[in-house]
C-alpha cells in the first residue's frame, strides 16, 4: 500500500514551522498546527495580520505530484479568479515548492493564503446550498478542463478509477454485512461502470469536495467563500468529481436521492450532463462512499492517534450505503433526470 497512508512521521514542531516561515518567506509568524490526513499543516499569523497556510507534504509524496497540485491551483487563479481557490505564494527565491529536512526525512513545503469562512460541515444545510455546490463544483471543473497539460499519470488510493484496490481491505471491516455490502458495490462498479466510462475525457478532478474542504460565509451559509485541500486531485472523468461531491450529500429526505440530486442538478445547470454521465452516477456515489468507509477503516487501525480525524465522515458513509441500497440503477436514472428538468 502507499506508504503516504501507511507510514507514520514524526511531528513538526510548532517553533520549527515558525522559523521556516520567517526564513525562506521573510514572514514574522506565530503557527497553530491544523489537522490533515497525510501533510502536516499549520495556520500562519504574520505579525502584519495577514494570514497563510503552511503545508508540509508526507515524506512519500513526490515533488511531481505536489507540483502538479500548485499548477492546477495557479491555472485555476489565472482562467476563473472569482472561484475562491488558496492562491500559492512564492518563497524568497522566487519558488513555490522548498525542500527540506524535517525529522530526518526530505520533505516538500509551501505557502498559501488562508481562506476565510466558517467550515460547510459545522452550519446550515438546504437545498439552495446544495445546487450552489453543484454549480461552484461545475466552474471549478471547467477551468481545471482548459488545464494545458501534459496531464500526469498519478498514484493516489482516492482515485475511483483505481478502486479495485480496496479489495484487500474490505476483509478488514469487522461486520459482515458491511463487508457484503461494500464487497457488492465494488462489483457493481467494475461491471457497470468500467466498461461504459469508455469515451469519457479525463481532466484534473479536485476529488474530494466534502463539507471539510469547502468554506461558506458565517453570514450567509449559501455563500461558497474557500474550496481547500487539493491534496486527492486526480485525472479522470469530470463526472467522478460530481460523484464524490454527492456521495457527501446523501442526507435523509424524502427519497435517498433528494439531497444528492439537488447538487447534481445545480451541476448540470451549469455543465449539462450527458446520458452516460447520469447513468453511471447510481455506482460511482456510493463506490466513493465504499471507498471512504474501506479506506478509512484501515487507516484508522494503523494511526489511533489520528482515529477521531479519519473517521469524522464514516457514520454518514455507512447510512448513506444503506439508504443508497435500496435504489436500482433505472430508477436512479429517473431520478437524476428529473431533478435535472426542474433545474
Amino acid at each position: 500500500m502507499d506508504s503516504r497512508f501507511t507510514d507514520q512521521v514524526s511531528p513538526i514542531s510548532v517553533s520549527e514551522a515558525e522559523k521556516f516561515v520567517t526564513q525562506h518567506f521573510g514572514i514574522r509568524n506565530t503557527a497553530h498546527p491544523l489537522g490533515s490526513e497525510r501533510d502536516q499543516n499549520f495556520h500562519i499569523r504574520a505579525t502584519d495580520g495577514g494570514e497563510f497556510l503552511l503545508k508540509i507534504t508526507h515524506p512519500g509524496e513526490a515533488l511531481d505530484s505536489t507540483a502538479f497540485q500548485t499548477a492546477c491551483l495557479r491555472h485555476v487563479a489565472a482562467v476563473a479568479p472569482s472561484l475562491p481557490v488558496p492562491r500559492v505564494l512564492d518563497d524568497q527565491t522566487g519558488e513555490p515548492h522548498v525542500r527540506s529536512i524535517w525529522s530526518g526525512a526530505e520533505r516538500t513545503a509551501r505557502m498559501l493564503t488562508f481562506l476565510a469562512g466558517e467550515p460547510l460541515h459545522r452550519g446550515e444545510r438546504d437545498a439552495a446550498q446544495r445546487r450552489r455546490i453543484g454549480e461552484t463544483l461545475a466552474n471549478l471543473d471547467a477551468a481545471l478542463a482548459t488545464f494545458p497539460g501534459p496531464l500526469p499519470i498519478l498514484d493516489i488510493i482516492w482515485d475511483m478509477g483505481r478502486a479495485s484496490s480496496i479489495r484487500p481491505l474490505i476483509g478488514t471491516i469487522p461486520d459482515a454485512e458491511q463487508r457484503r455490502m461494500v464487497e457488492a458495490r465494488l462489483e457493481a462498479f467494475e461491471r457497470r461502470v468500467l466498461p461504459r466510462q469508455v469515451g469519457l475525457a479525463a481532466q484534473p478532478i479536485h476529488n474530494d469536495f466534502n463539507p471539510h474542504n469547502l468554506l461558506v460565509s458565517p453570514q450567509d451559509h449559501r455563500h461558497i467563500t474557500g474550496i481547500i485541500d487539493f491534496g486527492d486531485i486526480a485525472v479522470a472523468p469530470r463526472i467522478y468529481d460530481l460523484a464524490v461531491a454527492a456521495s457527501y450529500q446523501v442526507l435523509d429526505g424524502e427519497h435517498p436521492l433528494q439531497t444528492a440530486s439537488e447538487i447534481v442538478a445545480g451541476y448540470h445547470s451549469v455543465t449539462p450532463l450527458t446520458e452516460t454521465e447520469v447513468a453511471l452516477l447510481h455506482d460511482l456515489i456510493p463506490m466513493r462512499l465504499a471507498m471512504a468507509v474501506s479506506i478509512t477503516g484501515w487507516r484508522a487501525e494503523m494511526h489511533p492517534e489520528n482515529r477521531d480525524y479519519i473517521l469524522r465522515n464514516s457514520p454518514g458513509a455507512w447510512r448513506a450505503l444503506h439508504q443508497l441500497s435500496r435504489v436500482s440503477p433505472a430508477e436512479a436514472e429517473d431520478y437524476f433526470h428529473a431533478a435535472n428538468r426542474r433545474a
